[in-house]
């Protein structure tokens, strides 16, 4: 099966309005092989990467992992068209060995994709976000040569929630390795000021602004939730006084906290649409079924309230969910009827059928347990 590309998850995420920079944690970085930045889930991993990479004078190539990408050819397909950014013609080397896989081999792809990434001569970055999500060992054992073969002109850089499987202590002894972890990245409170006078509609004082840092320690999602849950509240001190418990709890009481206080209509719009990995308004509105033109006016709003809702591309056409956020809706979705669920994935289905994007279609055909859709449109797709 030929894999179609979303372009989208080849572009780095689009900085929020109200984004605190903090260029010291990257400034001098350049001497690093390798840059790992592993942390918990909400730390602003992706948005560290993503403001750093505004500022660099090379290119870069970023690639946004999902579940899906542990499949070996379609991972493959998308580093080879984020490579093609940067240089054609070893892309194209690359593509016309992948459209001969079948009969050389995973061995024989691997070693012409280190070989084409030696031959690039111009510096140049290469992020893989979100790498937790990969449990292919293949996919692995990818990463594990470049690591081995490393190309002089590339830097590579992996976001994760954990640490991936490869030699960190050798990379570490051989000071190629740059890592940022929780310590790095929570806010300093100086940052957490400077957080909070961007919001809209709230006005905090230090007292205030002081108790809520420590309560969260400068985690980045606790107090992203904390201004959304705090808009429209009078009671500022009361709910700051209530405020309490470990990062877990405060990161379940403050979902449920944005999730609730959403409108009816909103509220219904998020939880049908977390079946979906990324997101348009076209997309959404076959889900949900809703006029045309409701489903670009509800991302509009999400996005004027910094309701976790990530821009994925510089047209802000195509869209994603934080992933905690995603997981919270996912959660909620899973207390409704098995049938309602697979009703949303097959919506899904056949807009993505109807787009021309059979592998998104295939998963969510397959998710709808509508076996006979996927298998024929497996059957119709070349190989």
């Amino acid at each position: 099966m030929t894999y179609s590309v979303l372009s989208t998850k080849l572009n780095r995420p689009q900085l929020p309005e109200s984004m605190v920079y903090r260029e010291e944690l990257l400034k001098d970085s350049s001497w690093a092989n390798v840059v790992l930045v592993s942390a918990q889930a909400g730390s602003g991993k992706s948005t560290i990467i993503s403001a750093w990479l505004a500022e660099q004078d090379k290119p870069h190539i970023w690639y946004s992992l999902d579940e899906w990408d542990n499949d070996l050819m379609q991972f493959f397909t998308y580093l080879i068209a984020g490579i093609k950014s940067i240089d054609g013609q070893a892309a194209e080397r690359l593509e016309q060995l992948l459209d001969s896989y079948q009969s050389i081999g995973f061995e024989t792809l691997l070693i012409a994709l280190i070989n084409q990434l030696h031959a690039i001569e111009n510096p140049f970055i290469l992020v893989f976000d979100d790498y937790q999500v990969i449990r292919n060992d293949q996919i692995h054992q990818i990463i594990r040569t470049i690591l081995e073969h490393m190309p002089k002109s590339m830097q590579l850089v992996l976001t994760t929630r954990e640490d991936p499987p490869f030699p960190l202590a050798k990379l570490r002894a051989a000071k190629k390795l740059l890592e940022l972890r929780i310590s790095n990245l929570r806010f300093t409170e100086e940052e957490a000021k400077t957080f909070f006078s961007r919001q809209r509609d709230l006005t905090l004082n230090e007292d205030q602004i002081q108790h809520l840092y420590k309560r969260t320690e400068g985690w980045i999602a606790g107090l992203q939730l904390t201004a959304l849950s705090m808009q429209g509240i009078e009671d500022i001190n009361g709910f700051i006084d209530a405020f309490t418990g470990s990062h877990y709890y405060i990161m379940d009481y403050l979902m449920e906290e944005v999730l609730e206080r959403q409108a009816p209509e909103i509220k219904d719009f998020l939880l049908k649409t977390a079946v979906l990995e990324i997101f348009s308004g076209e997309l959404c509105e076959a889900v949900v079924r809703l006029e045309a033109g409701e489903g670009n006016a509800i991302i509009e709003r999400l996005v004027k309230t910094n309701s976790f809702i990530i821009s994925m591309d510089t047209t802000r056409k195509w869209y994603r969910y934080h992933h905690l956020f995603r997981d919270l809706l996912r959660q909620r979705l899973e207390q409704q009827s098995e049938i309602e669920k697979e009703e949303l994935h097959h919506r899904a289905g056949r807009w993505f059928k109807t787009a021309g994007r059979e592998q998104e279609a295939i998963q969510h055909f397959l998710n709808a347990k509508a076996s006979e859709e996927a298998a024929a449109l497996i059957e119709t797709s070349p190989s």
